[in-house]
């Protein structure tokens, strides 16, 4: 068991910190809360560790092994925080037109913040009655009672994180999902294609294949804080529902077993948001990504880049819907208007030089 728990352990920061150091955690509450209160649960743990060392020993290798069902999992638990999965058709649309209303909102008051900063600027430059004058007039508009008490005097701080809360979001309205985590992430998923027109998603392997480990190692570590946070999400909710079910069969100490519910229930709503607010360095990652993979994407797929950023989004758009379709005569036709010349072309192409010339003309000696 030492031996799987070295092997999994030298496997990289991504799998141990983002879903087993978390799932040790949750595991760890569910030790100290839940299981001494269950009817028979402490003699149980007892009997199958009953050192120290040999509950270390247990608690780890139950960490190795959640976290790896976990990591395995991770694409349908984040679909369902994201609000692909499980989501009733009347909920999704509820929440999505909810979110386009306040990413126009947030547009909205950066805009106001914007054009009063103008404003002051301006009013520096005038004299003193002037400005006194105008500022009022400013203050008593309809649309400066429109902005938030911290909009009215805070504007540079307010239009920096109203500019960081409009980033989780997409570019594209149509692209919008009902969570706060699926907008954040779909605004770098949709970054490449907003860009340049290269859908990263369906070219991702190609992608992740040819850019420097360094690129690579970043989108790795990148995502690490937020696996970590989901993770101890999904963690913290599963202790919930198991103290609420050791109240139901008749927990031995109830009052720790509510403890264990409403302590849990009470952080998510904290990982959840932190889960949001680090997707910033993973959507800066992939953004990288994307654009130092371009030109190494183009060359491994025998492709030639263009001078020109709209021939450029013309053979990317070309290149991605030549992969994630069936095989169409025409696109092929299209997309060979970018296809690099194979090697020796080039040579066959070239005007002859004098001296191929002269070893054209002169005869060959007969063989001795």
């Amino acid at each position: 068991m030492s031996e799987i728990v070295k092997g999994v352990l030298s496997g990289g920061l991504a799998l141990v910190a983002g879903w087993i150091l978390p799932t040790a955690l949750n595991l760890l509450l569910l030790g100290i809360f839940v299981i001494p209160s269950v009817p028979g649960g402490r003699s149980l743990i007892d009997s199958v560790a009953p050192n120290e060392a040999g509950k270390a020993a247990l608690l780890l290798g139950a960490a190795v092994v959640c976290g790896l069902v976990l990591n395995v999992l991770q694409t349908p638990l984040y679909r369902v925080l994201e609000g692909y999965l499980l989501w009733p058709q009347w909920a999704f649309q509820r929440r999505r037109r909810r979110h386009v209303k306040n990413k126009a909102r947030i547009a909205d008051r950066l805009a106001l913040i914007r054009r009063y900063q103008d404003e002051m600027k301006a009013l520096s430059k005038q004299s003193e009655a002037a400005n006194r004058t105008k500022l009022e007039s400013i203050r008593h508009s309809a649309e400066f009672s429109r902005m938030t008490r911290k909009d009215r005097y805070r504007f540079a701080p307010q239009r920096a994180l109203l500019r960081e809360e409009l980033r989780r979001y997409p570019v594209d309205d149509d692209q919008i999902l009902p969570t706060r985590l699926g907008n954040a992430i779909r605004r770098f998923e949709e970054y490449g294609w907003n860009h340049y027109r290269l859908d990263s998603q369906s070219l991702w392997s190609r992608l992740i294949s040819v850019v420097p480990d360094p690129v690579r190692k970043q989108v790795d570590t990148a995502q690490v804080g937020v696996d970590f946070f989901v993770c101890l999400l999904y963690g913290h909710i599963a202790v919930a529902l198991a103290a609420l079910a050791a109240i139901a069969v008749g927990g031995i100490n109830k009052w720790t077993l509510l403890v264990a519910v409403a302590v849990p229930l009470g952080f998510v709503p904290a990982w959840y948001r932190l889960a949001v607010a680090t997707t910033d360095q993973w959507a800066v990652a992939i953004q990288a990504l994307v654009d130092l993979g371009r030109q190494p994407l183009a060359t491994a797929l025998g492709r030639l880049m263009p001078a020109t950023m709209e021939d450029e989004r013309t053979m990317w758009e070309r290149v991605s819907r030549f992969s994630s379709r069936e095989y169409d005569f025409e696109r092929g036709r299209l997309l060979s208007e970018f296809r690099a010349k194979p090697q020796g072309d080039d040579h066959h192409l070239q005007a002859p030089t004098d001296g191929d010339q002269r070893k054209a003309t002169q005869p060959k000696l007969p063989s001795t």
